[in-house]
Protein backbone atom coordinates (compact mmCIF):
# COMPACT_ATOMS: atom_id res chain seq x y z
CA UNK A 1 0.00 0.00 0.00
CA UNK A 2 1.68 3.47 -0.82
CA UNK A 3 1.12 6.59 0.80
CA UNK A 4 -1.52 7.86 -1.15
CA UNK A 5 -3.38 5.31 -0.78
CA UNK A 6 -3.15 3.10 -4.09
CA UNK A 7 -2.18 -0.59 -3.53
CA UNK A 8 -0.17 -2.46 -5.85
CA UNK A 9 1.37 -6.10 -6.34
CA UNK A 10 4.94 -6.90 -6.42
CA UNK A 11 6.47 -10.47 -6.75
CA UNK A 12 8.82 -11.68 -3.94
CA UNK A 13 10.44 -14.18 -6.13
CA UNK A 14 10.46 -15.13 -9.49
CA UNK A 15 11.59 -18.53 -10.62
CA UNK A 16 14.58 -19.36 -12.95
CA UNK A 17 14.99 -22.25 -14.23
CA UNK A 18 18.78 -22.12 -14.72
CA UNK A 19 19.50 -25.84 -15.04
CA UNK A 20 23.46 -25.49 -14.72
CA UNK A 21 23.63 -28.66 -12.24
CA UNK A 22 24.15 -31.95 -14.39
CA UNK A 23 24.30 -34.56 -11.51
CA UNK A 24 22.29 -34.70 -8.37
CA UNK A 25 22.88 -36.00 -5.00
CA UNK A 26 19.90 -38.25 -4.14
CA UNK A 27 20.84 -37.74 -0.08
CA UNK A 28 20.16 -33.75 -0.75
CA UNK A 29 16.88 -34.43 -3.07
CA UNK A 30 15.87 -36.21 -0.56
CA UNK A 31 15.75 -33.65 2.56
CA UNK A 32 15.42 -30.39 0.78
CA UNK A 33 11.91 -32.42 -0.41
CA UNK A 34 11.45 -33.99 2.92
CA UNK A 35 12.07 -30.25 4.52
CA UNK A 36 9.40 -28.37 2.05
CA UNK A 37 7.06 -31.16 3.45
CA UNK A 38 8.01 -30.81 6.99
CA UNK A 39 7.57 -26.90 6.54
CA UNK A 40 4.07 -26.79 5.42
CA UNK A 41 2.92 -29.51 8.01
CA UNK A 42 2.67 -27.17 10.85
CA UNK A 43 -1.31 -26.36 11.68
CA UNK A 44 -3.08 -26.41 14.81
CA UNK A 45 -6.00 -28.08 13.24
CA UNK A 46 -6.16 -31.69 11.38
CA UNK A 47 -4.61 -31.81 7.86
CA UNK A 48 -3.92 -34.80 5.16
CA UNK A 49 -3.52 -34.82 1.69
CA UNK A 50 -4.69 -35.75 -1.51
CA UNK A 51 -3.52 -39.07 -2.98
CA UNK A 52 -3.92 -39.14 -7.07
CA UNK A 53 -2.03 -42.69 -7.40
CA UNK A 54 0.57 -40.79 -8.98
CA UNK A 55 4.57 -39.76 -8.01
CA UNK A 56 4.15 -36.72 -6.47
CA UNK A 57 1.00 -37.26 -4.31
CA UNK A 58 2.83 -40.62 -3.15
CA UNK A 59 5.78 -38.99 -2.86
CA UNK A 60 4.71 -35.78 -0.50
CA UNK A 61 2.86 -39.06 1.76
CA UNK A 62 5.60 -40.48 2.12
CA UNK A 63 7.19 -37.82 3.69
CA UNK A 64 4.78 -36.67 5.98
CA UNK A 65 4.73 -39.68 7.77
CA UNK A 66 8.22 -39.16 8.67
CA UNK A 67 7.47 -36.07 10.24
CA UNK A 68 3.94 -36.84 11.72
CA UNK A 69 3.48 -38.68 14.98
CA UNK A 70 -0.10 -39.49 14.01
CA UNK A 71 -1.60 -41.84 10.92
CA UNK A 72 -1.53 -39.68 8.00
CA UNK A 73 -5.08 -39.24 5.94
CA UNK A 74 -5.04 -39.52 2.34
CA UNK A 75 -7.71 -38.92 0.26
CA UNK A 76 -8.65 -40.25 -3.68
CA UNK A 77 -11.03 -39.30 -6.06
CA UNK A 78 -12.00 -42.73 -8.61
CA UNK A 79 -13.61 -42.11 -12.00
CA UNK A 80 -13.75 -45.88 -13.26
CA UNK A 81 -12.24 -45.38 -16.31
CA UNK A 82 -9.51 -47.80 -16.49
CA UNK A 83 -8.05 -45.59 -18.88
CA UNK A 84 -7.19 -42.65 -16.05
CA UNK A 85 -8.44 -44.29 -12.54
CA UNK A 86 -5.34 -44.34 -10.38
CA UNK A 87 -7.44 -45.54 -7.30
CA UNK A 88 -6.45 -48.93 -7.50
CA UNK A 89 -2.52 -47.67 -7.45
CA UNK A 90 -3.19 -45.09 -4.91
CA UNK A 91 -4.69 -47.45 -2.46
CA UNK A 92 -2.00 -49.88 -3.01
CA UNK A 93 0.38 -47.03 -2.05
CA UNK A 94 -1.61 -46.26 1.33
CA UNK A 95 -1.45 -49.73 2.16
CA UNK A 96 2.36 -49.82 1.91
CA UNK A 97 2.58 -46.58 3.61
CA UNK A 98 0.21 -46.95 6.22
CA UNK A 99 -2.14 -44.27 5.27
CA UNK A 100 -5.77 -43.45 6.60
CA UNK A 101 -7.11 -43.63 2.86
CA UNK A 102 -10.67 -43.08 1.94
CA UNK A 103 -11.51 -43.37 -2.10
CA UNK A 104 -14.62 -41.44 -3.44
CA UNK A 105 -16.06 -41.93 -6.77
CA UNK A 106 -17.16 -39.39 -9.48
CA UNK A 107 -19.72 -40.21 -11.79
CA UNK A 108 -21.17 -38.74 -15.28
CA UNK A 109 -23.31 -36.78 -12.75
CA UNK A 110 -20.65 -33.87 -11.70
CA UNK A 111 -22.61 -31.56 -13.91
CA UNK A 112 -24.67 -30.15 -11.28
CA UNK A 113 -21.29 -29.50 -10.07
CA UNK A 114 -19.76 -27.50 -12.88
CA UNK A 115 -22.92 -25.22 -12.77
CA UNK A 116 -21.94 -24.79 -9.25
CA UNK A 117 -18.58 -23.94 -9.95
CA UNK A 118 -18.93 -21.53 -12.97
CA UNK A 119 -20.09 -19.55 -10.11
CA UNK A 120 -17.71 -19.40 -7.73
CA UNK A 121 -14.61 -18.87 -10.61
CA UNK A 122 -16.28 -16.01 -11.93
CA UNK A 123 -14.64 -15.84 -15.10
CA UNK A 124 -15.04 -18.46 -17.91
CA UNK A 125 -13.09 -21.34 -16.60
CA UNK A 126 -12.40 -24.28 -19.03
CA UNK A 127 -10.21 -26.19 -16.97
CA UNK A 128 -12.69 -29.35 -16.51
CA UNK A 129 -10.51 -30.87 -13.48
CA UNK A 130 -11.59 -28.81 -11.55
CA UNK A 131 -14.95 -31.20 -11.01
CA UNK A 132 -12.90 -33.83 -9.58
CA UNK A 133 -10.65 -31.39 -7.60
CA UNK A 134 -13.85 -30.09 -6.05
CA UNK A 135 -14.79 -33.61 -5.45
CA UNK A 136 -11.84 -34.21 -3.78
CA UNK A 137 -11.84 -31.04 -1.46
CA UNK A 138 -15.24 -31.75 -0.50
CA UNK A 139 -14.80 -34.80 0.58
CA UNK A 140 -11.19 -34.34 2.01
CA UNK A 141 -12.65 -30.99 4.23
CA UNK A 142 -15.32 -33.83 6.03
CA UNK A 143 -12.34 -35.10 7.39
CA UNK A 144 -9.33 -32.20 7.70
CA UNK A 145 -9.10 -28.82 7.42
CA UNK A 146 -5.80 -28.60 5.63
CA UNK A 147 -4.74 -30.48 2.61
CA UNK A 148 -1.02 -30.95 0.74
CA UNK A 149 -0.91 -31.57 -2.96
CA UNK A 150 1.28 -32.16 -5.27
CA UNK A 151 0.78 -29.42 -7.62
CA UNK A 152 4.08 -28.22 -9.65
CA UNK A 153 6.03 -31.11 -9.64
CA UNK A 154 5.08 -31.56 -13.54
CA UNK A 155 6.18 -28.11 -14.23
CA UNK A 156 9.21 -28.46 -12.14
CA UNK A 157 10.33 -32.00 -13.41
CA UNK A 158 9.06 -32.14 -17.00
CA UNK A 159 6.40 -34.25 -16.29
CA UNK A 160 3.80 -33.49 -19.18
CA UNK A 161 3.44 -35.24 -22.51
CA UNK A 162 4.37 -32.11 -24.45
CA UNK A 163 7.97 -31.51 -23.17
CA UNK A 164 8.28 -35.02 -24.76
CA UNK A 165 6.94 -34.08 -27.69
CA UNK A 166 8.91 -30.97 -27.91
CA UNK A 167 11.43 -31.98 -30.16
CA UNK A 168 9.42 -33.78 -32.61
CA UNK A 169 6.86 -30.98 -32.61
CA UNK A 170 9.48 -28.69 -33.84
CA UNK A 171 10.81 -31.15 -36.50
CA UNK A 172 7.13 -31.37 -37.89
CA UNK A 173 7.29 -27.78 -37.73
CA UNK A 174 9.89 -27.41 -40.85
CA UNK A 175 7.43 -29.09 -42.90
CA UNK A 176 5.33 -26.52 -44.99
CA UNK A 177 1.75 -26.71 -43.05
CA UNK A 178 -0.05 -27.68 -46.48
CA UNK A 179 2.13 -30.72 -46.56
CA UNK A 180 1.01 -31.26 -43.05
CA UNK A 181 -2.30 -30.65 -43.76
CA UNK A 182 -2.32 -33.38 -46.60
CA UNK A 183 -0.71 -35.54 -44.02
CA UNK A 184 -3.29 -35.39 -41.39
CA UNK A 185 -5.93 -35.55 -43.61
CA UNK A 186 -4.37 -39.04 -45.32
CA UNK A 187 -4.81 -40.52 -41.88
CA UNK A 188 -8.14 -41.05 -42.79
CA UNK A 189 -7.60 -44.33 -44.38
CA UNK A 190 -7.66 -45.38 -40.84
CA UNK A 191 -10.50 -46.06 -38.87
CA UNK A 192 -12.21 -43.11 -36.92
CA UNK A 193 -10.48 -42.95 -33.06
CA UNK A 194 -9.20 -40.40 -31.05
CA UNK A 195 -5.88 -41.38 -31.26
CA UNK A 196 -5.89 -40.49 -35.20
CA UNK A 197 -7.56 -37.12 -34.57
CA UNK A 198 -4.54 -36.54 -31.74
CA UNK A 199 -2.15 -37.07 -34.21
CA UNK A 200 -3.98 -35.11 -37.23
CA UNK A 201 -4.00 -32.07 -34.22
CA UNK A 202 -0.75 -32.23 -33.44
CA UNK A 203 0.61 -32.68 -37.31
CA UNK A 204 -1.40 -29.26 -38.27
CA UNK A 205 -0.36 -27.45 -35.02
CA UNK A 206 3.33 -28.83 -35.06
CA UNK A 207 5.81 -25.78 -34.62
CA UNK A 208 8.73 -25.05 -32.44
CA UNK A 209 9.04 -22.59 -29.44
CA UNK A 210 8.15 -20.25 -28.38
CA UNK A 211 5.77 -20.26 -30.87
CA UNK A 212 4.15 -23.69 -29.89
CA UNK A 213 3.81 -22.63 -26.48
CA UNK A 214 0.20 -20.62 -27.15
CA UNK A 215 -0.54 -23.10 -30.22
CA UNK A 216 -1.67 -26.46 -27.73
CA UNK A 217 -2.53 -29.34 -30.11
CA UNK A 218 -5.86 -30.04 -27.54
CA UNK A 219 -7.34 -26.47 -27.82
CA UNK A 220 -8.48 -23.96 -30.95
CA UNK A 221 -4.73 -23.95 -31.99
CA UNK A 222 -4.13 -21.26 -34.99
CA UNK A 223 -5.24 -23.21 -37.96
CA UNK A 224 -8.73 -24.07 -36.15
CA UNK A 225 -9.12 -20.19 -34.97
CA UNK A 226 -9.32 -19.32 -38.25
CA UNK A 227 -12.07 -21.83 -39.27
CA UNK A 228 -14.10 -21.60 -35.71
CA UNK A 229 -13.74 -17.66 -35.05
CA UNK A 230 -16.26 -15.25 -36.28
CA UNK A 231 -14.77 -12.58 -38.30
CA UNK A 232 -15.31 -10.32 -35.87
CA UNK A 233 -13.74 -12.00 -33.29
CA UNK A 234 -10.88 -12.75 -35.06
CA UNK A 235 -10.15 -8.73 -35.79
CA UNK A 236 -11.10 -7.88 -32.17
CA UNK A 237 -8.49 -10.38 -30.50
CA UNK A 238 -6.20 -10.10 -33.03
CA UNK A 239 -3.74 -7.48 -30.57
CA UNK A 240 -4.71 -10.26 -27.84
CA UNK A 241 -3.50 -13.62 -29.50
CA UNK A 242 -0.37 -11.19 -30.26
CA UNK A 243 0.07 -10.47 -26.54
CA UNK A 244 -0.73 -14.12 -25.46
CA UNK A 245 2.20 -15.40 -27.50
CA UNK A 246 4.18 -12.29 -27.02
CA UNK A 247 3.51 -12.82 -23.11
CA UNK A 248 4.93 -16.61 -23.26
CA UNK A 249 7.91 -15.86 -25.78
CA UNK A 250 8.60 -12.63 -23.21
CA UNK A 251 8.99 -15.04 -20.23
CA UNK A 252 10.57 -18.00 -22.57
CA UNK A 253 13.75 -15.78 -24.09
CA UNK A 254 13.99 -13.82 -20.73
CA UNK A 255 14.61 -17.39 -19.13
CA UNK A 256 18.21 -17.75 -18.40
CA UNK A 257 18.28 -21.90 -19.22
CA UNK A 258 20.62 -23.22 -21.69
CA UNK A 259 18.18 -25.05 -23.63
CA UNK A 260 14.33 -24.98 -24.96
CA UNK A 261 12.95 -27.86 -22.68
CA UNK A 262 14.43 -25.55 -19.42
CA UNK A 263 13.10 -22.57 -20.71
CA UNK A 264 9.48 -23.41 -21.13
CA UNK A 265 9.32 -25.03 -17.81
CA UNK A 266 10.27 -21.52 -16.52
CA UNK A 267 7.65 -19.80 -18.79
CA UNK A 268 4.94 -22.74 -17.49
CA UNK A 269 6.10 -21.89 -13.93
CA UNK A 270 5.35 -18.60 -14.21
CA UNK A 271 2.03 -18.95 -16.68
CA UNK A 272 0.38 -22.03 -17.01
CA UNK A 273 0.96 -22.48 -13.40
CA UNK A 274 -0.13 -19.88 -11.84
CA UNK A 275 -2.74 -18.99 -14.17
CA UNK A 276 -4.62 -22.21 -14.56
CA UNK A 277 -3.43 -25.51 -11.88
CA UNK A 278 -3.26 -23.21 -9.23
CA UNK A 279 -5.91 -20.72 -9.87
CA UNK A 280 -8.14 -24.12 -10.29
CA UNK A 281 -7.00 -25.44 -7.16
CA UNK A 282 -7.54 -22.52 -4.54
CA UNK A 283 -11.00 -21.49 -5.92
CA UNK A 284 -12.19 -25.72 -5.75
CA UNK A 285 -11.09 -26.21 -2.15
CA UNK A 286 -11.67 -22.85 -1.03
CA UNK A 287 -14.98 -23.34 -2.08
CA UNK A 288 -15.35 -25.57 0.81
CA UNK A 289 -13.31 -24.30 2.52
CA UNK A 290 -10.43 -26.52 3.09
CA UNK A 291 -6.87 -24.69 2.80
CA UNK A 292 -4.40 -26.42 0.41
CA UNK A 293 -0.63 -26.31 0.26
CA UNK A 294 1.65 -27.18 -2.34
CA UNK A 295 5.04 -28.55 -1.20
CA UNK A 296 6.82 -28.90 -4.65
CA UNK A 297 6.09 -24.80 -4.73
CA UNK A 298 8.33 -24.03 -1.55
CA UNK A 299 10.68 -21.73 -2.83
CA UNK A 300 14.10 -23.00 -1.63
CA UNK A 301 13.21 -26.55 -3.14
CA UNK A 302 11.72 -24.97 -5.91
CA UNK A 303 15.17 -23.03 -6.53
CA UNK A 304 17.00 -26.02 -5.92
CA UNK A 305 15.16 -27.77 -8.96
CA UNK A 306 15.44 -25.47 -11.14
CA UNK A 307 19.12 -25.80 -10.87
CA UNK A 308 19.00 -29.39 -12.27
CA UNK A 309 19.52 -29.53 -16.25
CA UNK A 310 17.09 -30.97 -17.84
CA UNK A 311 18.99 -33.69 -19.21
CA UNK A 312 18.39 -34.57 -15.59
CA UNK A 313 15.00 -34.68 -15.99
CA UNK A 314 13.78 -35.66 -19.15
CA UNK A 315 15.31 -38.85 -20.47
CA UNK A 316 14.15 -39.80 -23.53
CA UNK A 317 10.35 -39.87 -23.22
CA UNK A 318 9.85 -40.27 -19.71
CA UNK A 319 10.08 -37.47 -17.32
CA UNK A 320 10.45 -36.63 -13.97
CA UNK A 321 13.54 -38.78 -13.47
CA UNK A 322 14.81 -37.26 -10.22
CA UNK A 323 11.46 -37.95 -8.56
CA UNK A 324 11.21 -41.43 -9.92
CA UNK A 325 14.68 -42.64 -8.31
CA UNK A 326 13.54 -40.76 -5.03
CA UNK A 327 10.06 -43.04 -5.49
CA UNK A 328 12.09 -46.29 -6.15
CA UNK A 329 13.30 -46.21 -2.75
CA UNK A 330 9.86 -44.97 -0.78
CA UNK A 331 7.19 -46.44 -2.99
CA UNK A 332 5.86 -49.70 -4.25
CA UNK A 333 7.69 -50.53 -7.99
CA UNK A 334 4.20 -49.58 -9.73
CA UNK A 335 3.66 -46.43 -9.06
CA UNK A 336 7.39 -45.11 -9.38
CA UNK A 337 7.31 -46.80 -13.17
CA UNK A 338 3.84 -44.95 -13.64
CA UNK A 339 3.92 -43.16 -17.04
CA UNK A 340 1.74 -39.45 -16.28
CA UNK A 341 -1.85 -39.22 -16.43
CA UNK A 342 -3.33 -36.19 -15.03
CA UNK A 343 -5.99 -35.67 -12.69
CA UNK A 344 -8.29 -35.62 -14.99
CA UNK A 345 -12.16 -37.17 -16.29
CA UNK A 346 -12.78 -39.60 -19.34
CA UNK A 347 -14.46 -36.25 -20.67
CA UNK A 348 -14.78 -37.31 -25.04
CA UNK A 349 -16.00 -40.67 -23.53
CA UNK A 350 -18.72 -39.06 -21.34
CA UNK A 351 -19.33 -36.11 -24.17
CA UNK A 352 -20.30 -38.87 -26.16
CA UNK A 353 -22.64 -41.00 -24.20
CA UNK A 354 -23.34 -40.38 -20.30
CA UNK A 355 -23.33 -36.27 -20.32
CA UNK A 356 -24.20 -36.14 -24.21
CA UNK A 357 -27.47 -34.64 -24.03
CA UNK A 358 -26.87 -32.37 -21.15
CA UNK A 359 -24.08 -31.49 -23.03
CA UNK A 360 -25.85 -30.43 -26.33
CA UNK A 361 -28.28 -28.87 -24.73
CA UNK A 362 -25.96 -26.43 -22.95
CA UNK A 363 -23.96 -26.33 -26.18
CA UNK A 364 -26.64 -24.72 -28.14
CA UNK A 365 -28.71 -23.45 -25.70
CA UNK A 366 -26.11 -21.10 -24.98
CA UNK A 367 -25.28 -19.86 -28.99
CA UNK A 368 -26.70 -16.04 -27.27
CA UNK A 369 -23.26 -15.91 -25.39
CA UNK A 370 -21.11 -17.48 -27.79
CA UNK A 371 -22.62 -16.57 -31.23
CA UNK A 372 -21.17 -13.29 -31.39
CA UNK A 373 -17.74 -14.89 -31.59
CA UNK A 374 -17.88 -18.39 -33.16
CA UNK A 375 -19.24 -19.40 -36.10
CA UNK A 376 -22.54 -21.60 -35.34
CA UNK A 377 -21.98 -24.12 -38.43
CA UNK A 378 -18.22 -24.71 -37.72
CA UNK A 379 -19.48 -25.58 -34.05
CA UNK A 380 -21.68 -27.95 -34.89
CA UNK A 381 -19.49 -29.69 -37.41
CA UNK A 382 -17.14 -29.86 -34.07
CA UNK A 383 -20.15 -31.28 -32.19
CA UNK A 384 -21.43 -33.95 -34.62
CA UNK A 385 -17.45 -35.18 -35.54
CA UNK A 386 -16.90 -35.36 -31.79
CA UNK A 387 -20.56 -37.24 -30.96
CA UNK A 388 -20.11 -39.26 -34.05
CA UNK A 389 -16.61 -40.55 -32.79
CA UNK A 390 -14.90 -39.18 -35.94
CA UNK A 391 -12.20 -36.75 -33.70
CA UNK A 392 -12.30 -35.62 -30.40
CA UNK A 393 -12.82 -32.28 -29.61
CA UNK A 394 -13.35 -32.48 -26.00
CA UNK A 395 -11.59 -29.25 -25.01
CA UNK A 396 -13.07 -27.37 -27.88
CA UNK A 397 -16.48 -28.07 -27.32
CA UNK A 398 -15.95 -28.28 -23.12
CA UNK A 399 -14.72 -24.47 -23.71
CA UNK A 400 -17.70 -23.31 -25.22
CA UNK A 401 -20.05 -25.15 -22.51
CA UNK A 402 -17.96 -23.27 -19.43
CA UNK A 403 -18.23 -19.83 -21.46
CA UNK A 404 -22.04 -20.68 -21.60
CA UNK A 405 -21.81 -21.03 -18.08
CA UNK A 406 -19.98 -18.50 -17.45
CA UNK A 407 -22.48 -16.31 -18.72
CA UNK A 408 -25.37 -17.49 -17.37
CA UNK A 409 -24.07 -17.58 -13.81
CA UNK A 410 -23.21 -13.72 -14.85
CA UNK A 411 -26.57 -13.17 -15.54
CA UNK A 412 -28.01 -14.99 -12.78
CA UNK A 413 -25.83 -12.75 -10.65
CA UNK A 414 -26.44 -9.37 -12.05
CA UNK A 415 -30.35 -10.36 -11.81
CA UNK A 416 -30.06 -11.16 -8.10
CA UNK A 417 -28.12 -7.64 -7.48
Amino acid sequence: LCNNGASFVRSYWTPRATGEKTTFDMRELEERFDAAVASRLVSDVPLGCFLSGGIDSSLIASSMIRCCSEQVKAFTISTGDSSLDESATAASTASVLGLDHRIYSVKPDFTGVIEKLARHYGQPFADYSAAPTYYVSRETRNEVKVALSGDGGDELFAGYQRYANMRFSALCGLAPKPLRTLAARMLQVFPPSDSRSHIADFLISAGSNPAKGENHTAFYYETLRRRCFTGELRTATAAVDRALLERFSTLYLESRAPDPLGRWLEADQRMYLADDILTKVDIASMSVSLETRAPFLDHCFATYANTLSSGLKLRGRVGKNPLRRLAARRLPAETAGLPKKGFTLPLARWLREDIGEWAEDRLFSGKEAWGPFLREKAVTKLWEAHRGGTADHSMRIWTVIAFSLWAESSRTTRKAA
